[in-house]
């Protein structure tokens, strides 16, 4: 199989070792970065982006779906895209569920 790099091991460590679905390259430490940058390896772990057969899709959408906003959203970019299960936006939040007796709900 053809897989890529993973970004971790070659700053110097991945904590995934050989289960990792990265390619681990062995290097001598001199030429490992003398201060590791693990922010390279984001864009190698978001869904679908790295030509390895992307994530398991999320669980189909429950009673709590789209009540509160995507923290990833927030901060610029969501690997779900369409199929995040939280809000992109307010125009997207729905009421969270009550109970019959009107109290919030739990399950």
């Amino acid at each position: 199989a053809d897989r890529l790099e993973c970004v971790f091991y070659s700053q110097g460590f991945c904590i995934h070792g050989p289960f990792c679905r990265y390619k681990h390259v062995r290097r001598d430490r001199a030429d490992l970065p003398a201060v590791a940058d693990f922010t390279l390896g984001l864009s190698q772990m978001q869904a679908g982006k790295d030509g390895v057969a992307p994530r398991r899709p999320a669980p189909k959408p429950n009673e709590f779906y789209k009540v509160s906003l995507c923290k990833h959203y927030l901060q610029g970019e969501c690997p779900f895209g369409d199929g995040c299960h939280f809000a992109h936006g307010e125009h997207e939040l729905k009421k969270f569920p009550r109970n019959k007796d009107g109290t919030p709900a739990t399950t």
